[in-house]
């Protein structure tokens, strides 16, 4: 029988387990969910012109690219500890959420948007940045045990077939952070763009052309 001669830490953690705890990436990833929230529940007032207003979008795209800059930054320059990368993420959301602020006074509509787009995108990228620059790698003599080898199994007589059971899997939609029976991923969020209110709505009652941004944040299912 083989054994291991790490010590009892390395024993605790199998070989590739990221040291950055699930519950600190979860943190990690609540600065973006809360810019996205931010963001979210502000619509995009239309004038005569149909021009978004940018009001809360560049602290929002600030707060993102802020925390993002920093995280990939750190990992770059391969960061390990996991404080690190949550210490760094809060520094760099608030420097670039007052930065956002300040700024997006002097921008466009269009501007703030991409700038929005941009940090959204690069939410995935960096987390799992972070993530893989703080993994865990098992010391040089770490030797793993071996599982015994199952015992062979009578094959089935002929003509028989083994039973089937059907299954049924429910599919969890496109999100930034999804839970799937105890399993936590990150993933690209489907955002989407849509009226607030319908034509008819608008016609009827007089209202006008108002905008809301739909970011999927979590997605869980037990």
């Amino acid at each position: 029988m083989e054994t291991s001669n790490s010590s009892p830490e390395a024993e605790r953690r199998a070989p590739g387990a990221p040291s950055l705890h699930p519950r600190s990436a979860r943190t990690l990833l609540a600065l973006a969910g809360a810019a996205l929230t931010f963001a979210t529940t502000l619509p995009a007032r239309a004038t005569g012109t149909d021009a978004a207003s940018t009001d809360g979008k560049g602290i929002a795209a600030g707060i993102l690219l802020g925390a993002e800059t920093v995280v990939l930054a750190e990992a770059a320059l391969g960061v390990r500890p996991g404080w690190a990368y949550l210490v760094g993420a809060g520094v760099g959301a608030v420097g670039g959420g007052v930065g956002g602020y300040f700024l997006e006074d002097h921008i466009s509509p269009k501007t703030a948007t991409v700038l929005l787009a941009s940090g959204l995108v690069l939410a995935v990228p960096a987390t799992i940045a972070a993530l893989s620059a703080s993994a865990y790698e098992p010391p040089r003599d770490y030797v793993q045990d071996t599982a015994p080898e199952d015992e062979p199994v009578d094959a089935l007589p002929q003509g028989a077939s083994a039973p089937r059971r059907p299954t049924l899997s429910l599919v969890v939609p496109p999100s930034l952070i999804g839970v799937d029976e105890g399993r936590w991923s990150v993933g690209v969020p489907a955002v989407s763009l849509l009226d607030v209110w319908s034509p008819e709505d608008r016609l009827t009652y007089g209202l006008s052309r108002e905008t809301e941004l739909r970011v999927p944040v979590l997605a869980m299912r037990f």
